[in-house]
């Protein structure tokens, strides 16, 4: 695939692109494992502790705190779920 830098500086596809058909995709095998992670929301123990484990996130992105120190921060942070037996569930739902 070749890429054209026009004049203005745009770039663009070349007329060699071929887009893929549809049909041609194989539709057998498993399915991309993307499709069935389940993300989770993070729960803070306030909005307070969301503001700073944001500018900590910040921090740690730029380089500017260690691993470690950031692992400190998830800990007084977060908040840490309580994992239910079935029992508990079915108590909670009655």
């Amino acid at each position: 695939m070749d890429i054209e830098v026009s004049a203005t500086g745009a770039k663009s596809l070349s007329s060699s692109y071929q887009p893929v058909a549809e049909s041609s995709i194989p539709k057998s095998g498993p399915a991309p494992y993307w499709r069935f992670t389940m993300v989770t929301k993070r729960m803070f123990k306030s909005d307070a502790f969301e503001a700073i484990h944001t500018g900590v996130e910040g921090m740690y992105a730029a380089g500017s705190i260690d691993k470690e120190t950031m692992r400190t921060f998830d800990e007084a942070c977060l908040s840490v779920r309580q994992e239910l037996t079935p029992g508990e569930i079915k108590a909670l739902r009655e």
